[in-house]
Formats: C-alpha cells, sequence, structure tokens
C-alpha cells in the first residue's frame, strides 16, 4: 500500500522537539491523521579508555525526574555533521577527546518520530579539561572497568534506549559481548 503525506500543520515546536499532525491518504483508506513528534537527529558516544574503562555519566532526566545513569549524548547542530556533534559533546559533558571515533550506525527514533539517532564508538578516551556544560545539564562523569559496566547495562542501569543500542553495538564492536 502507498502512502502519501497531504498535509502538515504545526502544533507545537522548540528548540529540540516539535509537534505536528499529519494527514495521510493511501490507496482504498480513508484519510488518516497521525500526530508526529519532530525531533533533531541526535548522537549518543559509547566511550572507552586505553585501559578499558568505560565513560558513562550521571544525568537529570527531566521526564522521569531523577537522575540516571547514561552515555555522552546531544542533538546534532545544523551545518554539523553527527560525528563533529560527537566529539563536541564528548568534550563539552565530559571534558575528553578520544584517539578515535567510529561510527556504529543509525536508526529511527520510533514510528511516529522524526529524526534519527546516530552512534559512536570512542576509542582512547583521555580526560583533557574540565567539563564545559550548558545552563540546564547537571552532568556527573565517571568512569567504570568493561565488566562493572556490563553488568549495570544487563542489570537495567543505563537508562535510556539509544545508550543501550550504543552499547551493545559497541561492545560488540569490540569483541567484548
Amino acid at each position: 500500500m502507498k502512502w502519501e503525506v497531504i498535509k502538515k500543520e504545526e502544533i507545537y515546536k522548540d528548540n529540540w522537539k516539535g509537534l505536528e499532525k499529519w494527514m495521510f491518504r493511501s490507496e482504498g483508506c480513508v484519510d488518516k491523521g497521525i500526530t508526529i513528534q519532530t525531533a533533531r537527529d541526535s548522537v549518543v558516544v559509547f566511550g572507552i579508555t586505553d585501559e578499558e574503562k568505560v565513560l558513562f555519566i550521571k544525568e537529570y532526566y527531566f521526564a522521569l525526574e531523577k537522575h540516571i545513569y547514561s552515555l555522552v549524548a546531544g542533538m546534532v547542530d545544523d551545518g554539523k555533521t553527527p560525528e563533529q556533534i560527537a566529539k563536541s559533546e564528548l568534550l563539552e559533558e565530559a571534558g575528553c577527546e578520544a584517539e578515535e571515533i567510529i561510527s556504529l550506525g543509525s536508526f529511527c527514533l520510533g514510528k511516529y518520530v522524526t529524526g534519527r539517532a546516530h552512534l559512536f564508538l570512542a576509542k582512547g578516551v583521555k580526560k583533557v579539561q574540565e567539563q564545559s556544560l550548558e545552563d540546564c545539564e547537571d552532568i556527573e562523569v565517571n568512569f567504570v572497568g568493561l565488566n562493572e559496566f556490563k553488568k549495570m547495562l544487563e542489570n537495567g542501569e543505563i537508562g535510556a534506549i539509544p545508550e543501550v543500542a550504543a552499547s551493545y553495538r559497541a561492545l560488540k564492536y569490540l569483541n567484548k559481548l
């Protein structure tokens, strides 16, 4: 069945996300209105040191109203590549640089969400400066051994789906699953 978007109407928009009402038409189907969350592309960075210590952060998640364990992540700014954002977020959120940044692919954020999550592995991570956080960021930087991180991942302590996906893709890439 072929679907066609016949109308888009903005309901709400801010710097990070928005809502739009999209009207679809298909062969043999009545017109269907769907609410779509518009989202910018994002990046998630799984960082690991030469000593196999995994970089993770503890950050306040507004929608959950609590701090959770996560990975370095950020939104893709206009005119920049996901890899450029991965490097800048690594430096800003954790004060770290990496010897090598490897793309682990990307995925869509959901059936009713625009934007993609781009996943990266940062190898040879080193602390080079203090964090440079935005006003609303509340981030604690941590390093933990690879085996301890894998336990955290298995126990559900890494809290968001893109970070879980990045972790498993990085561990598979490193042959550490």
